[in-house]
């Protein structure tokens, strides 16, 4: 997720509202810094100096798909902050060992390599099982999408090896949410064969206080930052207080 992400959103602030849009590593303009991975420790110093450069105490955070996990563990790292999340497709809801493999063991970090330097043979692998109905056709093509052009599938790779520490406990999720009183809007594609919302409902089943989260589904699949989700938003009172 890079900083234009949310471009289609800014429309919608109030007045009194400022949207500070950012690169993930890896992602958009943001420097490459060490793939050891990112530390929460890390993250949570640099956030910590830019609310201070901001000056503001409290903020709320809105994410897609991998800034999910980011934002998860924001909101374990210090919930007093935390008003409020609008979170759209979110990452971290469920541990994907797949992606733990490539990026914290060292056999999955020369299996990626490998898949970087010689794509075909996993792409011809992907279109096997999508012949023999494993992998669906769409999940297939967003596959060939990031695998397919070499620029993505560094980019994918080096991702999660910055945020491979970032695992969200949703146990400590759970409570701050409910300690803190902080609201939580999910926005799914009903079509996202990527990350599915069922993962967003069981975990709001988890929720005893179960007005703090809402989930909408969108006729859409994973791609959902756009301009008509903006609109969405608007015409169902969804934002930002």
């Amino acid at each position: 997720m890079d900083r234009f992400a949310f471009e289609d959103f800014h429309s919608l602030l109030e007045p009194h509202q400022k949207l500070v849009s950012v690169d993930l590593f890896s992602h958009g303009n943001s420097k490459p810094r060490d793939f050891n991975g990112l530390s929460k420790t890390e993250w949570k110093g640099m956030l910590l100096a830019f609310l201070t450069h901001l000056g503001h105490e409290r903020f709320s955070m809105m994410a897609y798909s991998l800034g999910g996990k980011v934002v998860l563990e924001t909101v374990n790292l210090f919930p007093e902050k935390v008003e409020s999340l609008l979170l759209f497709s979110p990452d971290g809801f469920k541990r994907n060992r797949f992606y733990e493999f490539l990026s914290l063991s060292a056999l999955g970090r020369w299996t990626y390599r490998g898949v970087i330097r010689k794509p075909q043979a996993f792409l011809n692998f992907a279109d096997r099982l999508t012949k023999y109905n494993v992998l669906s056709l769409r999940l297939n093509k967003f596959v060939h999408y990031h695998v397919g052009d070499k620029t993505r599938r560094e980019q994918v790779y080096d991702a999660h090896r910055v945020y491979r520490h970032f695992l969200p406990d949703l146990n400590a999720l759970q409570r701050g949410l409910e300690k803190h009183e902080i609201s939580i809007t999910f926005i799914f594609g009903e079509h996202d064969r990527v990350i599915h919302h069922s993962l967003a409902q069981r975990f709001m089943e988890r929720l005893s206080n179960k007005s703090l989260a809402t989930l909408h589904l969108l006729n859409k699949g994973h791609v959902i930052l756009e301009a008509s989700t903006a609109s969405f938003i608007k015409e169902n009172n969804l934002w930002f207080k």
